[in-house]
């Protein structure tokens, strides 16, 4: 966790030279003391959909498919507890 009043003050007084942040405390929400800062970049939680990743989830999905149309058990089953 950020403490967004720590960080935007030390994006302002120069104590680190900038930040990169894609989750925030209370998404969507962007805190108020980092919305302006110059020296910040913001990006809407989306680091986890590179190219590598979307292709891992399709063949997660269409493994899954396969297997329950064969009859077999699912690789990736939903734990329902």
């Amino acid at each position: 966790m950020i403490d967004s009043e720590a960080l935007a003050e030390a994006l302002e007084r120069g104590t680190i030279a900038g930040a990169a942040l894609d989750v925030f405390e209370d998404e969507p929400n962007v805190p108020d003391p980092l919305l302006h800062a110059p020296n910040l970049i913001l990006s809407p939680h989306i680091a986890f959909a590179s190219t590598s990743a979307r292709e891992a989830q399709e063949n997660m999905v269409l493994a899954n498919l396969e297997a329950f149309y064969a009859g077999r058990t699912v690789p990736n089953p939903i734990d329902r507890s």
